[in-house]
């Protein structure tokens, strides 16, 4: 692979990148989820970096941005993963309320 379709690549990953944050930040992890499915691909095509690729100056600076997306984005998963546990706890709890009140009543 060519320094410029390196750069090309991972000029794309770096717009998924900001695609999945932008998802992240919306709370709409499915989109999240097809984004890094097709970042993940274009990963793989890029890396590992073979050939001779001259100054990898700003192919380095590319994957550090790429990696500070990504860092944000995980960060929003992790809070967006906690709210969704709690919720998920709150209607369990709910569900066995009602239970309880049921077999109240049917006694």
């Amino acid at each position: 692979m060519t320094k410029d379709q390196v750069v090309s690549n991972l000029d794309k990953i770096t717009q998924l990148s900001n695609s999945m944050l932008a998802s992240a930040r919306a709370s709409d992890w499915e989109q999240l989820e097809q984004f890094e499915q097709q970042k993940r691909d274009l990963v793989g095509q890029v890396f590992p970096l073979k050939g001779t690729l001259g100054d990898t100056t700003p192919i380095i600076q590319q994957i550090q941005k790429i990696a500070d997306l990504d860092k944000e984005t995980m960060q929003l998963a992790a809070n967006g993963r906690k709210e969704l546990s709690g919720l998920l706890n709150r209607i369990s709890t709910g569900r066995q309320a009602v239970a309880a009140y049921q077999d109240i009543e049917e006694k």
